[in-house]
């Protein structure tokens, strides 16, 4: 009887603890996706509120990366860190609606250059899928 009695426990806690690593594996999504929200959020605040960020993140997508001072420079590629790290945090979550919202960069040769220089920071599979993204452009 009391065989029974701890197998049936052990079965019970089984299927707690199953259900509890369900909820925080739904957690740990939910988490993980409002970050590749707040990322795009912050840069998108950034540029609404401040004209001379805009001005620099602007002229930096669309101007090759050697015609823009130094000073430019500093402050345009913590810009497009940070948004590409929104689309790179979609693509750990496997947001098909996140990725897409941030396609339109990828058209701007200040965009190219910087990913060019940059993408090895970034794990080899996310390299792999922008890179065949830019490709197709």
């Amino acid at each position: 009887m009391a065989e029974v009695c701890g197998a049936v426990a052990v079965i019970v806690t089984l299927v707690y603890l199953a259900v509890q690593v369900g909820q925080n594996n739904r957690l740990m999504e939910a988490v993980l996706a409002e970050s590749h929200v707040n990322a795009a959020n912050e840069i998108a605040r950034l540029l609404a509120s401040d004209q001379d960020a805009a001005n620099i993140f602007w002229k930096g997508l669309e101007t090759p990366r050697k015609d823009l001072p130094l000073e430019a420079l500093r402050r345009f590629d913590p810009m497009v860190f940070l948004y590409a790290m929104s689309a790179y945090q979609a693509f750990r979550q496997k947001d098909e609606a996140g990725l897409a919202r941030a396609d339109w960069i990828l058209q701007y040769v200040g965009f190219q250059e910087w990913w060019a220089e940059y993408q090895n920071t970034y794990p080899e599979a996310f390299q792999h899928f922008q890179n065949e993204k830019l490709a197709r452009l």
